[in-house]
């Protein structure tokens, strides 16, 4: 397999071994309030990793507020 974008075409690397790779890992689990942490302005928050990674490590996750 090659691939080509704009600086050329690759070298020919080897097939996969068939291994899925996940895009979106899962949510994290077993969110909770940390109140030591939380005031008027401050969320304090605290999750454990979900099942599936992706085969990564997990170095942050999105917290959207609305």
């Amino acid at each position: 397999m090659t691939a080509i974008n704009f600086y050329g075409e690759s070298l020919v690397s080897d097939s996969g071994n068939g291994a899925s790779v996940l895009v979106v890992p899962d949510s994290p689990i077993n969110l909770v309030d940390v109140p030591s942490v939380t005031t008027a302005y401050v969320v304090g928050l605290k999750w454990e990793v979900g099942q599936a990674t992706g085969g990564t490590d997990i170095i942050d996750y999105r917290i959207i507020y609305d």
